[in-house]
């Protein structure tokens, strides 16, 4: 496995502001970590979710992740964990693309 990605991780804030009585979301970035990002294919991508979604991805980091996230930024593309395996030294993610 070669690192293809240096993945940026944030986590959304939600910060109560008591001018306008009311939530404000901050995206706090928590971390960059390389990883090796590849799409997940038809076959798996049908076992797993029961359809076929174009934008989805597998990242395997070569980083524990050690921090609470909301969601990661592959090339300015938002996305959120949608499955995640962790064996003893090895873990991967399966994410989704987020519709802004």
């Amino acid at each position: 496995m070669r690192i293809t990605h240096y993945v940026d991780f944030y986590k959304k804030d939600r910060v109560y502001n008591p001018n306008t009585s009311t939530y404000d979301i901050n995206d706090k970035f928590v971390g960059k970590v390389p990883c090796n990002v590849t799409d997940l294919g038809v076959e798996r991508s049908i076992q797993l979710f029961g359809k076929y979604d174009i934008n989805k991805k597998v990242v395997r980091p070569f980083e524990r992740l050690d921090f609470n996230w909301s969601y990661l930024v592959i090339n300015d593309t938002k996305y959120e964990k949608n499955s995640s395996l962790s064996a003893l030294n090895v873990s991967s993610l399966v994410v989704g693309s987020i519709d802004e």
